[in-house]
């Protein structure tokens, strides 16, 4: 299924289970996976997405930065993203993290970065 271009960001709903500050999933599509069609969105949980084998962007707060294999994209609670994978086998770690301990963590002293998304390539 495909979704419709959208012109401004909508609220995606995720909702960790019950009691749960973190919730991890592991994505795997083969080569048949099509391009990603764009879904600008933003939810209350923080998202950490640790990528396997991938190519495409990731975009937010009106920045893009390169995907490639082994990235790495961090997004705070209700900052607006997307992410536009290419066409291709690709598998990533989606880490979504209760808005409330992201805000704690990025309090201790050396992790203030977690206030704003990013991306990196180790």
């Amino acid at each position: 299924m495909t979704l419709p271009h959208l012109d401004r960001p909508i609220c995606e709903p995720v909702e960790l289970p019950p009691g749960a500050l973190v919730r991890v999933e592991r994505i795997r599509q083969g080569r048949e996976a099509q391009a990603s069609e764009p879904f600008v969105h933003f939810h209350d949980v923080c998202e950490l997405v640790l990528f396997g084998g991938v190519a495409g962007t990731f975009s937010t707060d009106e920045r893009g930065y390169a995907l490639g294999p082994h990235s790495i994209a961090f997004v705070p609670s209700l900052r607006q993203h997307d992410f536009a994978l290419e066409s291709g086998p690709r598998d990533w770690i989606l880490i979504q993290i209760e808005a409330s301990v992201a805000e704690t963590l990025a309090r201790v002293p050396g992790l203030e970065r977690l206030r704003q998304p990013f991306c990196a390539s180790p």
